[in-house]
Protein backbone atom coordinates (compact mmCIF):
# COMPACT_ATOMS: atom_id res chain seq x y z
CA UNK A 1 0.00 0.00 0.00
CA UNK A 2 2.73 2.34 0.97
CA UNK A 3 4.37 1.87 -2.33
CA UNK A 4 2.15 2.55 -5.22
CA UNK A 5 4.80 0.77 -7.92
CA UNK A 6 4.25 -2.95 -6.10
CA UNK A 7 0.08 -2.15 -5.12
CA UNK A 8 -1.56 0.55 -7.66
CA UNK A 9 -2.07 2.73 -4.43
CA UNK A 10 -4.57 2.81 -1.74
CA UNK A 11 -7.69 3.36 -4.49
CA UNK A 12 -6.48 -0.04 -6.65
CA UNK A 13 -6.00 -1.86 -3.51
CA UNK A 14 -8.23 -1.17 -0.89
CA UNK A 15 -11.13 1.66 -2.24
CA UNK A 16 -11.41 -0.95 -5.18
CA UNK A 17 -13.83 -2.99 -2.79
CA UNK A 18 -16.14 -0.44 -2.22
CA UNK A 19 -15.81 0.94 -6.37
CA UNK A 20 -17.22 -3.05 -6.57
CA UNK A 21 -19.97 -2.49 -4.49
CA UNK A 22 -21.07 0.80 -5.85
CA UNK A 23 -21.29 -0.89 -9.39
CA UNK A 24 -23.07 -3.62 -7.86
CA UNK A 25 -25.78 -1.38 -6.21
CA UNK A 26 -26.18 0.93 -9.13
CA UNK A 27 -24.65 -0.57 -12.44
CA UNK A 28 -22.23 0.88 -14.44
CA UNK A 29 -20.90 4.50 -14.43
CA UNK A 30 -20.67 6.65 -16.99
CA UNK A 31 -17.06 7.53 -17.50
CA UNK A 32 -17.38 10.95 -19.03
CA UNK A 33 -18.50 12.37 -15.34
CA UNK A 34 -16.03 10.78 -13.60
CA UNK A 35 -13.63 13.59 -11.37
CA UNK A 36 -11.24 13.30 -8.85
CA UNK A 37 -8.87 15.42 -6.67
CA UNK A 38 -6.29 14.17 -4.47
CA UNK A 39 -3.60 15.48 -1.77
CA UNK A 40 -0.45 14.26 -1.97
CA UNK A 41 2.39 13.31 0.20
CA UNK A 42 4.43 16.31 -0.97
CA UNK A 43 1.47 19.04 -0.26
CA UNK A 44 1.94 20.60 3.35
CA UNK A 45 -1.38 18.79 4.70
CA UNK A 46 0.02 15.95 3.14
CA UNK A 47 3.68 15.64 4.92
CA UNK A 48 2.46 13.59 7.80
CA UNK A 49 4.20 13.50 11.34
CA UNK A 50 4.21 10.31 11.71
CA UNK A 51 3.58 7.31 9.23
CA UNK A 52 3.88 3.51 9.92
CA UNK A 53 7.25 2.81 7.83
CA UNK A 54 10.05 4.44 6.65
CA UNK A 55 8.75 6.56 3.36
CA UNK A 56 12.55 7.67 2.81
CA UNK A 57 12.74 3.91 1.07
CA UNK A 58 9.99 4.73 -1.42
CA UNK A 59 11.29 6.94 -3.91
CA UNK A 60 8.61 10.41 -3.63
CA UNK A 61 6.17 9.13 -6.81
CA UNK A 62 5.60 5.96 -5.78
CA UNK A 63 4.31 7.54 -2.40
CA UNK A 64 0.78 7.16 -1.68
CA UNK A 65 -1.43 10.40 -2.31
CA UNK A 66 -3.18 11.07 1.36
CA UNK A 67 -6.42 11.75 0.42
CA UNK A 68 -8.25 10.66 -2.93
CA UNK A 69 -11.98 12.19 -3.33
CA UNK A 70 -13.91 10.95 -6.40
CA UNK A 71 -17.37 11.78 -7.85
CA UNK A 72 -19.45 10.20 -10.36
CA UNK A 73 -22.63 9.69 -12.49
CA UNK A 74 -23.97 6.27 -12.81
CA UNK A 75 -26.00 5.07 -15.57
CA UNK A 76 -29.12 4.34 -13.96
CA UNK A 77 -29.02 8.10 -12.84
CA UNK A 78 -27.59 7.67 -8.95
CA UNK A 79 -24.49 9.38 -8.27
CA UNK A 80 -21.84 8.28 -6.85
CA UNK A 81 -18.38 9.63 -4.26
CA UNK A 82 -15.65 7.71 -2.87
CA UNK A 83 -13.51 9.37 -0.02
CA UNK A 84 -10.23 7.73 1.06
CA UNK A 85 -7.49 8.82 3.07
CA UNK A 86 -4.26 7.82 4.62
CA UNK A 87 -3.86 10.64 7.09
CA UNK A 88 -4.33 9.07 9.90
CA UNK A 89 -1.47 7.60 12.14
CA UNK A 90 -1.13 3.92 12.47
CA UNK A 91 -2.34 1.35 10.44
CA UNK A 92 -6.18 1.78 10.25
CA UNK A 93 -7.80 4.01 7.38
CA UNK A 94 -10.63 5.98 7.22
CA UNK A 95 -12.91 4.99 3.62
CA UNK A 96 -16.31 5.35 2.97
CA UNK A 97 -18.73 5.21 0.32
CA UNK A 98 -21.75 7.31 -0.35
CA UNK A 99 -24.38 6.78 -3.10
CA UNK A 100 -27.49 8.39 -3.81
CA UNK A 101 -30.47 8.23 -5.91
CA UNK A 102 -34.33 8.73 -6.61
CA UNK A 103 -35.52 8.31 -3.34
CA UNK A 104 -32.86 6.87 -1.91
CA UNK A 105 -29.32 6.79 0.11
CA UNK A 106 -26.61 3.90 0.60
CA UNK A 107 -23.54 4.73 3.07
CA UNK A 108 -21.00 2.76 4.10
CA UNK A 109 -18.74 3.37 6.74
CA UNK A 110 -15.65 1.88 8.31
CA UNK A 111 -15.22 -1.32 6.42
CA UNK A 112 -11.74 -1.69 8.66
CA UNK A 113 -13.51 -2.33 12.58
CA UNK A 114 -17.10 -2.22 12.88
CA UNK A 115 -18.35 -1.98 9.05
CA UNK A 116 -21.85 -0.05 8.88
CA UNK A 117 -24.47 0.39 5.75
CA UNK A 118 -26.84 2.59 6.37
CA UNK A 119 -29.61 2.79 3.54
CA UNK A 120 -32.33 5.32 3.34
CA UNK A 121 -34.82 3.39 0.56
CA UNK A 122 -37.74 5.55 -2.10
CA UNK A 123 -40.73 7.21 0.00
CA UNK A 124 -39.30 7.09 3.35
CA UNK A 125 -37.45 8.70 6.12
CA UNK A 126 -36.22 6.35 7.67
CA UNK A 127 -32.46 5.16 7.77
CA UNK A 128 -31.74 1.58 8.65
CA UNK A 129 -28.39 1.11 10.14
CA UNK A 130 -26.95 -2.49 9.87
CA UNK A 131 -23.43 -3.42 11.54
CA UNK A 132 -21.25 -6.47 10.40
CA UNK A 133 -20.72 -9.18 12.41
CA UNK A 134 -17.60 -9.86 11.02
CA UNK A 135 -14.88 -8.91 8.91
CA UNK A 136 -16.50 -8.71 5.11
CA UNK A 137 -13.27 -8.87 3.59
CA UNK A 138 -12.52 -12.53 5.35
CA UNK A 139 -16.14 -13.16 4.82
CA UNK A 140 -15.65 -12.41 0.84
CA UNK A 141 -12.25 -14.37 0.49
CA UNK A 142 -14.05 -17.52 2.83
CA UNK A 143 -16.77 -17.51 -0.16
CA UNK A 144 -14.46 -17.33 -3.41
CA UNK A 145 -12.59 -20.83 -1.42
CA UNK A 146 -15.80 -22.38 -0.73
CA UNK A 147 -16.77 -21.53 -4.22
CA UNK A 148 -13.48 -23.24 -5.84
CA UNK A 149 -13.96 -26.31 -2.96
CA UNK A 150 -17.52 -26.68 -4.52
CA UNK A 151 -16.72 -25.78 -8.02
CA UNK A 152 -20.16 -23.48 -7.81
CA UNK A 153 -19.75 -20.05 -9.20
CA UNK A 154 -22.52 -19.02 -7.73
CA UNK A 155 -21.16 -18.32 -4.32
CA UNK A 156 -19.69 -15.79 -6.05
CA UNK A 157 -21.76 -12.73 -6.60
CA UNK A 158 -18.90 -11.52 -9.72
CA UNK A 159 -17.65 -13.08 -12.56
CA UNK A 160 -13.78 -12.21 -13.42
CA UNK A 161 -15.08 -10.15 -15.98
CA UNK A 162 -16.98 -8.04 -14.02
CA UNK A 163 -14.49 -8.18 -11.52
CA UNK A 164 -12.20 -6.37 -14.23
CA UNK A 165 -14.56 -3.87 -14.95
CA UNK A 166 -14.30 -2.84 -11.37
CA UNK A 167 -10.40 -3.36 -11.33
CA UNK A 168 -10.73 -1.06 -14.65
CA UNK A 169 -12.66 1.95 -13.05
CA UNK A 170 -10.61 1.51 -9.71
CA UNK A 171 -7.40 2.53 -12.36
CA UNK A 172 -9.40 5.40 -13.71
CA UNK A 173 -10.38 6.80 -10.30
CA UNK A 174 -6.65 6.83 -9.42
CA UNK A 175 -5.35 8.21 -12.98
CA UNK A 176 -7.99 11.48 -12.07
CA UNK A 177 -7.03 12.05 -8.73
CA UNK A 178 -3.38 12.68 -10.52
CA UNK A 179 -4.20 14.47 -13.33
Amino acid sequence: MWDKALSGGPIVEQATHFVDLARFFCGEVEESTLRATTLTPDENLGQLSRVPIDESKIPPGNRPNRVTSATWKFKSGAVGTLNHTTLLHGWRYELQIELYGDGFYIYVHNPYDECRITIRRPGSEQEEITTMPDDPYLHEVECFIDAIRKKDKSIVASSYADAFKTYDLSWKIQRAAEK
